[in-house]
């Protein structure tokens, strides 16, 4: 036989799947029992209620004011006069 090691590791890996087909099936049956044990789900939550809004809490919302005009132009003081005033040459 050109591949002797072939058998052992065979034999081995069958030995290591079976074993672990026993452990899922001890598993499966420790969990079902555990579930079993457990107090059922409670009941899934009612409708929640509403979110107050603004309007619900204050009221209609306020239309906005209309802008304000701008100011009429300033009239043009001494001083400004004297600081800004025009030089002839």
């Amino acid at each position: 036989m050109a591949h002797e090691w072939h058998d052992p590791l065979r034999l081995a890996v069958t030995q290591v799947a079976d074993q672990l087909r026993e452990i899922h099936g001890l598993l499966v049956r420790v969990v079902g029992a555990i579930e079993a044990l457990a107090p059922p789900a409670p009941a899934p939550p009612t409708a929640q209620p509403k979110i107050a809004t603004y309007e619900d809490m204050y009221g209609p919302i306020p239309t906005p004011a209309p802008p304000v005009p701008p100011p009429p132009p300033r009239r043009s003081s001494l001083v400004h006069r004297w600081l800004f005033k025009e030089i002839s040459r």
